[in-house]
């Protein structure tokens, strides 16, 4: 999920990343150029009842639109010398092809993240989000791009890094089931300048609430 990355705990920088599971996407997200964007189909398309096929513009909001969420998951990609960390990521977008994003994740010490959020490991990201084409993924199934600017990151602490200078911009892809929002699989969140997922994280399902 295109969606967070906790807050770095090296004395040397403040930067944030944000992982590929942020997908939570992420959040994981983007500063978008300020333009409408039509996404069109044929109606030979086997896939044209997809969600993701309908127009979109700037004043019709869009199928991200609302508030997701993601359940108690354990947090792989943490470097090996921190403790395990099990996440619960909630992600809101406001507006049509273009919008705002804001994504907030918290990090727990138990599988079920009943207890209190530790600090270092929660914050909130806030953005702007840019929809793109629709395309085929590698898993055969069509999707839709998604750039994400993250424009600054609170901590559950109370800092505020703004502007994020460490990889602000997050290039995804989404896939809606009817059900269940998912985003894609970022196999190396650390390239520069990024590189967009070419499958999709089926394992990592993003509920609307």
């Amino acid at each position: 999920m295109a969606l967070h990355r906790q807050k770095n705990t090296s004395a040397q920088t403040r930067n944030i990343k944000m992982s590929s599971r942020k997908k939570v996407l992420i959040i994981v997200l983007i500063l978008s150029l300020p333009f409408a964007l039509s996404a069109c189909s044929s109606s030979d398309d086997p896939s044209s009842d997809n969600p993701m096929n309908s127009d979109t513009t700037d004043a019709t909001p869009s199928i991200l639109q609302g508030v997701w969420e993601v359940d108690c998951y354990l947090d792989t990609e943490l470097p090996t010398e921190i403790d395990a960390v099990y996440r619960k990521v909630n992600v809101s977008f406001t507006g049509g092809s273009s919008g705002n994003f804001e994504s907030t994740f918290s990090g727990h010490s138990s599988a079920n993240c009943a207890e209190p959020a530790t600090a270092t490991q929660s914050g909130t990201f806030t953005g702007t989000y840019l929809i793109g084409s629709n395309i085929m993924s590698t898993d055969g199934v069509q999707v839709t791009e998604l750039d994400i600017t993250r424009n600054s990151l609170t901590t559950l602490e109370g800092d505020t890094i703004s502007p994020i200078l460490d990889k602000p911009v997050v290039l995804d892809i989404f896939y809606f089931d009817s059900t269940s929002l998912f985003f894609g699989v970022n196999n190396d969140p650390d390239a520069d300048p990024p590189v967009r997922p070419t499958s999709i994280d089926f394992s990592m399902p993003l509920t609307k609430q």
